[in-house]
């Protein structure tokens, strides 16, 4: 694909960095929809969620091991953009207990995940109650 320049510098990198961001807020948060709504947490939907994420991840930072943190501090925030990527982050969190859940070989270790992913969501909740808007420019 190629790219028409713009006549402002620093422009289409800029553009592209947002999609960026408000594609992997889009995917966090759609983890903690699901799991929000789950009463055992790791259903399949939150889990689909969860696919869909690390896909996103392997796609764009194919140098990192895909998991739901992965590439975070690679990603570059446009000035204006910090709350988006605080959300991002509080999101991979979230996702990163989910993985850990799904791996989980002993009742105790899903207890501990279950609890785990509990406090993040917690958390992600309370700070981004609302979706943080990305600047179209």
């Amino acid at each position: 694909m190629r790219l028409a320049s713009s006549s402002t510098l620093g422009a289409v990198e800029r553009d592209t960095a947002l999609w960026l961001l408000a594609e992997r807020a889009v995917l966090t948060r759609a983890i903690c929809c699901e799991l929000r709504g789950e009463v055992t947490y790791g259903g399949r939907r939150s889990r689909a969620a969860l696919g869909h994420l690390v896909r996103w991840v392997q796609a764009n930072f194919p140098e990192v091991t895909p998991h739901p943190a992965g590439g975070i501090d690679q990603m570059i925030v446009p000035d204006g953009c910090e709350a988006t990527m605080r959300e991002i982050q509080a999101g991979a969190q979230v996702g990163d207990a989910l993985v850990m859940l799904c791996t989980a070989d002993r009742p105790s270790e899903a207890a501990q995940d279950e609890a785990s992913i509990r406090k993040h969501l917690t958390t992600y909740w309370i700070e981004h109650p609302d979706p943080i808007d990305i600047p179209w420019r």
